[in-house]
């Protein structure tokens, strides 16, 4: 893939103009419908629980690389089916919006040396309420200078889409691995 001009971000299409992608998910044993329902996705934490797929072999990649053992016997394509349905975040605008709508803070009070502090910590995205919005979340392109910015985006590893409703999903096919 190409850089973005001026960056070092991988061009890979949005979900917004993600008519022709093949979006990728490997796994040890074969995709079956129906995968889950909306409720089997997180309410709570850094990462939206569903199926993650990417638009390419970063997954694959990285995986190999960083998780000792990783080894999927199969390979599923699929193609979105409702684009307008996933979040998209394409660009840092986005992902600034995102964040001002659906970010959650810890706030409390800590005391040290017997000064009293108050204080608020941005945390990670209120994945019920996303959930309830939108059928899944597109992180493509993918932008390494974010992780720096936000605890809950620095879990993400690479160009990716993590869909909780699998209506928004067309199965294309799947074979196994080598």
């Amino acid at each position: 893939m190409n850089a973005l001009p001026g960056t070092n971000v991988a061009q890979t299409p949005s979900c917004a103009a993600s008519e022709g992608v093949v979006w990728r998910h490997y796994s040890d044993s074969p995709v079956r419908f129906p995968l889950y329902t909306i409720a089997w996705a997180n309410t709570v934490g850094i990462k939206p629980t569903g199926l993650w797929l990417s638009p390419g072999d970063e997954w694959r990649e990285w995986a190999s690389e960083h998780l000792s053992g990783w080894n999927p016997r199969y390979l599923a394509r699929f193609r979105l089916a409702e684009p307008g349905r996933v979040r998209s975040i394409a660009t840092p605008d986005e992902f600034r919006s995102f964040e001002d709508s659906y970010i959650t803070t810890i706030t409390g009070v800590s005391s040290a040396n017997g000064v009293r502090h108050e204080f608020a910590m941005p945390m990670y995205p209120d994945w019920k309420r996303v959930t309830r919005d939108w059928a899944g979340i597109s992180f493509v392109p993918y932008f390494q200078g974010l992780r720096f910015e936000s605890i809950w985006y620095a879990s993400i590893d690479v160009p990716s889409l993590c869909v909780w409703d699998p209506r928004c999903l067309e199965l294309l096919g799947q074979e196994r691995l080598p």
